[in-house]
C-alpha cells in the first residue's frame, strides 16, 4: 500500500504548476474577501477531485490489469484511495489556513485571533463536508469510471435536490419548524457541533469504504 501512495503522491508531483496556480487563486479570494469558508472549501475540494482523477490514471490505457498483477490486493488498493483522500483533504485544508493566515498578517488584520472559534468550526465543518464528498465519489468513481462516473454523480445530485425539495415540502406540511431544529444545533454550541458533524461524515466514510471494497473485488481488469 506505501508504494501505491508513492505513485499517487508522484503524479500529484506532476501537477504542482496546476496547485500554484490554485494557491494564488486562494491567496487572491483571502486577500479580497472576510469569508474564510469558500478559500478552505475550495481547496479541500480541488483534493478532493485529484483523488478521483488518480483512480482515472489507473485506469488509462487499462492500466488496472498491469497494476493488480503486483502484489497488491484489492482492498489494499481501496484502502490506499481513501487514505490518500484524507491525506488530501487534511493537507489541503491546513495549507489553505496558514495562507489565510499569512495573508492576513500581511494586511495587517490580527483579528483571526479573535475569531479562533469561528475558524475551528469552519475547519471541522469542511473537512467533514469534504469526507462526505469523498464517500459519495469514490465508489461511484470505482464502479463506472471517470465518463460514466460524471453521469452517475449528476444523477446523485439530481436526486438529492429532489429528496431535498420534498423534505422541505413534508416539513411545512407536518408544521415542523427547521428554525427551531437549527437553533436546538446552535445551542450545543459550535465546538460540539462541528464535532458531531465530524463523526457523522467519518461514520458515512467508513461505510462507503465498505461499499467501495465489494465493488472492486466483483470488478473485471
Amino acid at each position: 500500500m506505501k508504494g501505491l501512495l508513492i505513485k499517487d503522491l508522484k503524479l500529484m508531483k506532476n501537477q504542482k504548476n496546476f496547485f500554484l496556480v490554485i494557491l494564488v487563486v486562494i491567496a487572491f479570494l483571502a486577500a479580497g474577501s472576510d469569508d474564510l469558508s469558500f478559500p478552505m472549501g475550495f481547496t479541500a475540494f480541488i483534493g478532493t477531485l485529484f483523488t478521483l482523477s488518480s483512480i482515472s490514471y489507473d485506469e488509462f490505457d487499462n492500466g488496472n490489469a498491469f497494476l493488480f498483477s503486483l502484489p497488491i490486493t484489492r482492498k489494499q488498493y481501496v484502502l490506499e484511495k481513501y487514505g490518500f483522500g484524507l491525506l488530501l483533504g487534511i493537507g489541503s485544508l491546513l495549507t489553505a489556513v496558514c495562507l489565510l493566515s499569512a495573508v492576513r498578517l500581511v494586511k495587517g488584520e490580527l483579528s483571526l485571533v479573535g475569531r479562533l472559534s469561528e475558524i475551528g468550526f469552519t475547519v471541522l465543518a469542511v473537512l467533514a463536508l469534504n469526507w462526505g464528498f469523498l464517500a459519495l465519489m469514490l465508489p461511484l468513481q470505482l464502479k463506472f469510471g471517470s465518463e460514466k462516473g460524471r453521469v452517475a454523480i449528476l444523477g446523485v445530485f439530481g436526486v438529492a435536490a429532489v429528496l431535498g425539495m420534498l423534505a422541505s415540502k413534508s416539513a411545512a406540511f407536518f408544521r415542523i419548524s427547521v428554525t427551531a431544529v437549527w437553533d436546538g444545533l446552535s445551542a450545543m454550541g459550535v465546538g460540539m457541533a462541528g464535532v458531531l458533524l465530524l463523526v457523522l461524515s467519518f461514520g458515512i466514510l467508513v461505510c462507503s469504504m465498505a461499499v467501495s471494497m465489494a465493488i472492486v473485488k466483483k470488478k473485471e481488469f
